[in-house]
């Protein structure tokens, strides 16, 4: 029946096939509800998230980071699932349609329930529906191609990264402003991805009769076509590479997760712009859509002419950039070496403010807060400079306030530890009248803390709590072995410190985007040509399937590395210099795999004139 009302083979043509535009249509679409979800779920998990009550339940970085990865692992191993549904059973274009309905669904949980029932609920279906097509979307672009029209293949998977980056650029913009907007929030921000997928969705239904639907072989013919010389020679070649670049995507799908908690700790001011941490990802599908052309007219062309540029090579190039690209953003976290404010609650309604509601990103320390009541005290745990222990001798408070609004004394309770869960020694108390300047208690006999905790309560009957900039005083001279950029705060070591501008990770994101267009692009292109006819989905997959097992490495070190006081056994630039270290071994183990690596080209057969 099928075959009576669609093409099943490539139509003789040296241009380009009807179906394409339909596909870069489509694809554009659903990147953008899938980044667009993407990029604002580790802000959501730590500043938004709710418990079934309603209140805040936000998670901690490395938690976020766990479940970040996890998902993202999900998304890109059920493509092995969709691959072997579509090949065998429904063919390509039935599979994605289906599934992309599915997918649709985990958009509309997202937005429906901001509760940790619906942000698993929904990123599963979402994985299901994502994952399961991926392998298709791909393996369909190169179904359109015959031989005569191949050498357009090359440019046209060039072209299809372009749309893939076109999506998440706009969706990587918008979705954070959504999330952070008080008019909008949660439900807006998941929503309007949820919505661009059901336009996906209906982009790509509307291109059935442009398409070439290369008919399921059916379950006999994919096992036989494992077990053929050819399927087994593919499997062996491909598999081998697989492993390497999986360690890429462990470290490129951090650009989601820790770069964006990184990009926290910076000063985000930028073209005269305050940028959010999520959408400092967004220079990346704006490189992606400058460098396609600059690699693919430019770049590529001049390296061939000095020596053969072959698919392995460039991968082998990208896996070296991905090294220096982590290694520029271990240098900015050895940089970020301010105090750092790690926990912000009310005891009035279990809230968990953001440090930017605190501090303001200022380097100065100035902010607020403010809580619901006046009899519940907030309580705030500060991390001091340097990651060390200080000898304290007095704390002192600034506290804020506004000419058009009364603001209330505040009672400050003050102890000391070595642990953000302590256990705390109380120090002193300190009351703080409005609008006198700094007030400071200063202790006879001198701590010894790392972490410093403020249980500030009103002492009056306004309903606002207002803390303004807190210094943490040092006892001695500036230790010889600190940051330089320390000298500017000094004594106030409990201020926020240097913080390196956003245009150093912009830096690592240059860097990391030109290994993206080698080792990814390349990746995809050679995927699909290495693969038999009949195991194109399914090589696909696999290839997706290294981006779930480098997903999964960084979700179980995110795990492993976790200590029960909330702190970290990879602290700071440890956890990246860790990174850099397993992709600079990556790097030179792939040189080996690529010396000896020997495949053949299958290409889809034209149906005849």
């Amino acid at each position: 029946m099928a075959s009576s009302k669609y093409l099943t083979a490539p139509v003789p043509s040296s241009k380009l096939p009807g179906g394409i535009p339909y596909i870069v249509g489509n694809e554009a679409a659903e990147r953008f509800s899938f980044y667009g979800m993407r990029t604002i779920l580790v802000v959501f998990m730590t500043t938004h998230l709710l418990n079934a009550a309603g209140q805040p339940a936000a998670m901690t970085g490395d938690q976020a980071k766990f479940t970040y990865h996890l998902f993202v692992m999900s998304a890109y191993f059920f493509p092995i699932i969709g691959a072997m549904i579509s090949d065998a059973f429904l063919g390509k274009y039935p599979t994605i349609l289906i599934l992309s309905l599915v997918y649709c669904a985990g958009h509309l949980a997202l937005a429906l329930d901001e509760t940790r029932l619906g942000l698993f609920l929904g990123l599963a279906l979402i994985a299901v529906g994502s994952g399961g097509i991926k392998p298709c979307v791909s393996a369909h672009v190169g179904d359109q191609f015959g031989r005569r029209n191949q050498h357009l293949l090359s440019k046209i998977f060039g072209w299809f990264y372009f749309s893939i980056n076109l999506g998440a650029f706009a969706s990587t913009l918008l979705t954070p402003e959504l999330l952070a907007h008080p008019d909008f929030g949660p439900r807006w921000a998941f929503g309007v991805p949820g919505v661009l997928m059901a336009v996906a969705t209906l982009v790509f239904w509307l291109g059935r009769h442009k398409f070439v639907h290369i008919p399921p072989v059916g379950w006999r013919a994919v096992v036989s076509s494992f077990r053929s010389t050819d399927g087994r020679r593919a499997l062996r070649n491909l598999v081998g590479i697989y492993l390497f670049v999986a360690v890429f995507w462990s470290l490129y799908d951090q650009t989601g997760s820790a770069w964006v908690l990184q990009a926290r700790r910076m000063d985000r001011r930028w073209l005269g712009i305050d940028w959010l941490p999520s959408q400092v990802g967004a220079v990346n599908p704006i490189l992606i859509l400058v460098y396609i052309p600059i690699f693919s007219y430019l770049v590529y062309p001049l390296v061939d002419r000095l020596f053969r540029l072959t698919p392995l090579r460039k991968i082998s190039i990208g896996f070296f950039v991905t090294v220096i690209a982590f290694a520029v953003s271990a240098g900015i976290d050895t940089e970020i070496t301010g105090g750092q404010i790690i926990e912000v609650t009310s005891e009035a309604n279990a809230d968990r403010s953001p440090v930017d509601h605190l501090l303001d990103g200022r380097v100065d320390g100035t902010g607020w807060i403010s809580a619901e009541t006046t009899d519940m005290p907030q309580t705030i745990i500060i991390r001091l400079r340097e990651r060390r222990a200080w000898t304290i001798s007095a704390v002192r408070i600034n506290p804020y306030s506004r000419e058009d609004e009364e603001t209330w004394g505040r009672e400050a309770e003050i102890a000391v530890g070595d642990s953000p869960v302590g256990p705390w020694t109380n120090v002193g108390r300190l009351t703080i009248e409005p609008r006198n300047g700094f007030q400071s208690v200063e202790f006879t006999s001198p701590v010894s803390a790392e972490y410093v905790r403020l249980r500030v309560r009103s002492t009056g009957e306004g309903r606002a709590v207002s803390l303004g900039e807190v210094e943490v005083l040092a006892d001695g001279p500036r230790p010889a072995n600190a940051n330089p950029h320390a000298a500017a705060v000094w004594p106030n070591v409990a201020a926020l410190g240097y913080q390196p501008n956003i245009v150093w990770q912009l830096l690592a994101y240059l860097l990391l985007t030109a290994a993206e267009i080698m080792v990814s692009i390349t990746c995809l292109e050679f995927s699909y040509t290495q693969a038999p006819r009949q195991m194109k989905s399914f090589i696909m997959s696999l290839f997706l399937l290294s981006v779930a097992g480098g997903n999964a490495f960084t979700s179980l070190v995110n795990y492993f590395i976790q200590n029960d006081n909330q702190t970290s056994k990879l602290e700071g630039p440890a956890y990246y210099w860790f990174f850099t270290a397993l992709m600079l071994a990556a790097a030179v183990g792939f040189i080996a795999v690529a010396q000896t690596y020997r495949g053949k080209t299958y290409i889809q057969q034209e149906s005849p004139e």
